[in-house]
């Protein structure tokens, strides 16, 4: 990459875009994080370093106050144990049938019919569902309570008179 061109990965971009918020430039912010003056400009070059090492990544999220891993080219993220479970499709779709079922099909009620429906897939995930009707009713009573929406803020009596 030339220096006169804009950056095309999106570390480069993002980082760009932040310096440019900030109005800050790559020689102040280099020297902030401890580096010397041409560190970061020889990055946004394309020069060296290639990627950012972790302690700069850290010490750049810190300046910025933005999470670390967005500075870490996306072919290197590292996923979340969480990420990196493949979904079974066929707890997915039972699931989803005990979560219509309590719910109903109202789109408006779709983001409590996501929450039924993640609580019924890790009960089955885990073993603990086997669609009996106890955890049936808990599910449902749980929906109806999400229906219902916060309970309301008990009545404020009046002072006694003095």
């Amino acid at each position: 990459m030339q220096s006169d061109q804009a950056p095309t990965d999106p570390v480069r971009v993002l980082l760009q875009r932040l310096v440019a918020e900030r109005g800050i430039g790559l020689g102040p912010l280099s020297r902030a994080i401890g580096k010397n003056h041409a560190y970061l400009q020889q990055f946004m070059a394309g020069r060296t370093p290639r990627v950012l090492p972790a302690a700069v990544r850290t010490a750049l999220g810190r300046y910025f106050a933005i999470d670390p891993e967005q500075l870490r080219p996306p072919d290197d993220r590292v996923l979340s144990p969480l990420a990196q479970r493949s979904i079974d499709p066929d707890l997915i779709a039972r699931a989803n049938q005990v979560a219509r079922s309590i719910i109903g099909e109202r789109t408006e009620d779709e983001w409590i019919r996501n929450i039924i429906l993640a609580a019924a897939y890790t009960l089955l995930e885990i073993g603990s569902m086997t669609d009996d009707e106890a955890t049936l009713r808990v599910l449902e009573q749980a929906g109806r309570r999400l229906l219902a929406g916060p309970p309301m803020p008990p009545l404020k009596q009046p002072a006694p008179p003095e």
